[in-house]
């Protein structure tokens, strides 16, 4: 349990549109053109291989930036085909049907099956896990093990246009796995059927957010106060080796993303957020090795992990 991931949720523009109630989101806006060419050359600039989770529509709209990710060494995982935060609380048919749509896109366009998921808005329920299984899944990494969740998610409501009614629909949104596990164990369906659980790391004890989005969002007004978050997160997790997640509005700025002005460090440039990228990924490098988290779900098979069933 030794190996670090870095892993990206390559959420388009459109689907943040859509959580923020901009009915703009209905023409499939996108940046993805003007993030992976960026963030695929850092990555190679860092020697980085990482696990890329890609929504079913854009993979069926741009496949040869899907099949470039794929060419570059990277992992691509199912992150849903719509991107709904309420995709797992959907009909059994539906998310069946959305997952294997998801699939589809993906072989098209890059000729790979998938073995990773990740739901949309951390959020999951046993159904999912039993059709992630039944499709020849072997993890998902989707619990964010924060107890702040609640809070997080009444800023980013507040963030929207969304009218009551709505934001109620969106009261699972980040999940509710504020106390589980931190570190990788086993869903167990049944005494045969094992799905692997890569937790989205939070700080050991604290269990305060580490990932890009929060960096970015201390950077925009405390730059000082952010590196010593890194610092201190990378210190604390030392035994908890990370699953440490990006997005792309981490690495585009206002000057090319003017539609995403509401969301917090989307004041700072494309310049300085690659600057800034730069600086994490090598001193998360330096501190961690990193494997994409398909290569570490191989090698923790063979290891005694600890299991947990869905239904308690």
């Amino acid at each position: 349990m030794h190996n670090a991931s870095l892993s990206c949720d390559l959420d388009n523009l459109w689907s943040y549109l859509k959580t923020h109630g901009d009915t703009r989101w209905t023409k499939y806006p996108s940046y993805l053109n003007a993030f992976c060419k960026r963030f695929l050359d850092i990555l190679d600039a860092h020697q980085l291989k990482i696990s890329f989770f890609v929504v079913g529509k854009d993979a069926s709209i741009h496949r040869e930036l899907i099949l470039e990710i794929a060419r570059r060494g990277h992992e691509i995982g199912n992150h849903s085909f719509h991107h709904d935060a309420q995709f797992a609380f959907q009909k059994s048919s539906d998310i069946e049907r959305e997952i294997e749509s998801t699939d589809d896109a993906i072989k098209n366009a890059a000729g790979i099956k998938p073995v990773g998921f990740r739901g949309p808005a951390f959020t999951w329920t046993p159904p999912l896990l039993k059709i992630l299984k039944k499709h020849g899944y072997e993890y998902q990494s989707t619990t964010f093990p924060t107890p702040f969740a609640p809070c997080i998610r009444y800023i980013c409501n507040r963030l929207t246009s969304l009218n009551r009614a709505q934001k109620k629909e969106r009261s699972k949104l980040f999940g509710n796995d504020g106390f589980r596990p931190q570190k990788p164990y086993l869903w167990e369906l049944s005494k045969d059927d094992l799905l692997m659980e890569f937790p989205i790391t939070t700080i050991p004890i604290l269990r305060l957010p580490f990932h890009m989005s929060y960096l970015i969002a201390l950077w925009e007004s405390f730059p000082k106060v952010a590196r010593n978050y890194l610092r201190f997160a990378i210190f604390s997790c030392k035994n908890l080796p990370p699953n440490f997640l990006i997005h792309p509005t981490d690495l585009l700025g206002y000057d090319l993303v003017p539609e995403m002005k509401f969301f917090p460090g989307m004041s700072l440039s494309t310049e300085k957020k690659m600057e800034i990228m730069h600086e994490v990924l090598e001193m998360l490098k330096q501190a961690f090795p990193f494997q994409m988290l398909k290569t570490r779900c191989q090698a923790l098979k063979s290891l005694p992990i600890r299991r947990i069933s869905p239904y308690a």
